[in-house]
This record gives structure tokens, sequence and C-alpha cells, in this order.
């Protein structure tokens, strides 16, 4: 009896044991519902799933394919979206809502931004070549050594931060950029025929070769700044801070240079 009692009592422990790691194991399978990065993909049910999560950890979506996919489909509720070195490639992001949205270091190459709003997002160090931002809101974001070899014509970047931003060869023609900080950016090449960039901060900017017929640069600091061989024709700098600015070739037709200081 005695014997018997010691197998019943060792039986029983196995079996603890064994209900004990099924348990663990069912916690443990992926698609959970435990926090996804944003672009991390997990598995539930076979398929592979993303999910898009605010900055505060709240889910916006979820679903099967691409976060691209994904980030297309629901284009019209990303504010304030983590989407920190997301690859967005390509996707059709046209008049989505991405205000305050975490957008550092992500891919958005050859992307359809047009309409969109951007208000107040971050796109510190992100990838914007050949991406489509006409018309986009890009108000008070942060671009800080983007890159935006892009078609902003007619965009918003009022007040925006372009630190050093590689914007050459970009077309912001009518943009507005009233306000921005661009101090060391690239926009060699760019076309700002138009645009208002009065008050800009373009401390040591490269705007060499750069198209500003015609644009708004009243007050603007240019300390530094490099307009050599650069179309300033119709150009207004009135009161613009031209200190030590590198105007060597510049077109100069009908530009208007009243109260600018260190003016040729």
């Amino acid at each position: 009896m005695e014997g018997l009692g010691w197998r019943a009592r060792w039986g029983a422990h196995c079996c603890v044991i064994v209900i004990f790691v099924a348990f663990v194991t069912l916690l443990g399978t992926p698609g959970d519902g435990r926090r996804a990065e944003p672009g991390v993909r997990g598995e539930s049910g076979g398929e592979l799933t993303t999910r898009i999560l605010r900055r505060d950890g709240s889910l916006i979506c979820e679903g099967v394919g691409s976060i691209a996919a994904l980030a297309a489909k629901h284009k019209g509720s990303l504010t304030r979206a983590d989407l920190f070195r997301a690859n967005l490639r390509g996707s059709d992001l046209r008049a989505a809502d991405l205000r305050g949205a975490d957008l550092r270091e992500a891919n958005l190459s050859r992307a359809d931004l047009s309409r969109a709003n951007l208000e107040r997002s971050n796109l510190e160090r992100s990838n914007l070549s050949h991406a489509d931002l006409r018309g986009a809101d890009l108000g008070a974001a942060n671009l800080r050594e983007a890159v935006l070899r892009a078609n902003l014509s007619s965009a918003n970047l009022s007040g925006a931060g372009l630190t050093r931003a590689n914007l050459s060869g970009a077309n912001l023609s009518g943009a507005n950029l009233g306000g921005a900080r661009l101090s060391e950016a690239s926009l060699s090449g760019a076309n700002l025929s138009g645009a208002n960039l009065s008050g800009a901060g373009l401390t040591s900017a490269n705007l060499s070769r750069a198209n500003l017929s015609g644009a708004n640069l009243r007050g603007a600091n240019l300390r530094e700044a490099s307009l050599s061989g650069a179309n300033l024709s119709g150009a207004d700098l009135r009161e613009a801070d031209l200190t030590r600015a590198n105007m060597h070739g510049a077109k100069l037709l009908g530009t208007q240079l009243e109260g600018a200081i260190g003016a040729p």
C-alpha cells in the first residue's frame, strides 16, 4: 500500500507539471496581444500581422500585410502614430492625417504625401527623396537632417525645423517657409521661385544655383550663406542679413535690397 501511495503521488506531480508547461506555452504563443513595435510583424493564427501604435502605446490599427499597406488603408487616423524607422517607401498617403506622428528615420522615398497633414510631426533623419509633398502641411515639423529631394511645391513649412536638411534640387516653388529654421541646410539647385522665406533662419545655408526669383526673403537671416550663382531676380531681400554671404555670380535684376545688412 505504501508503494502504491508513492506511485499515486508521483503521478499527480507529473500531471501538474504537464498542465503548467502547457499553460506557459499557450501564454507565450506569438500574436497574444503583446505590444508590437511599428513595422514589426507577429504571427497570429498562422498569418503575419502588423500593428501601428500611437506614441503612447495605444493601438491604432492592425492587420495582415506590410506596414506601408496598413498605413495607406488607415491614413485618415494616423495622428501621433509611432512610425519610427518604418518602411513606407512608395506608400499612398495622400491627404493622410499624420499630425504629431513620429517618423524619425522613416523611409518615405517615392511616397505620395500630397495634401497630407504633417503638422508638428517628427521627420528627423527621414528619407523623403522623390516624395510628392505638394500642398502638404509641415508647419512646425522637425525635419532636421532629413533628405528632401522631393516635390514640395505650395507646401506649408512655416516654422519647420530644417537644420542641416538636404533639400538639394527640391521643388519648393510657392512653398511657405516663413520663419523656418534652415541653418546649414543644403538647398543647392533648389527651385524656390515665389516661395515665402520671410524671417527664415538661413545661416550658413547652401543656396548656390538656387532659383529664388520672386521669392520673399524679407528679414531673413542669410549670414555666411552661399548664394553664388543663385537667381534672385525680383526677390525681396529688404531688411535681410547678408553679412559675409557669398553672392558671387548671383542674378540681382529687380532685387529689392533696401535696409539689407551687408548688401552688395
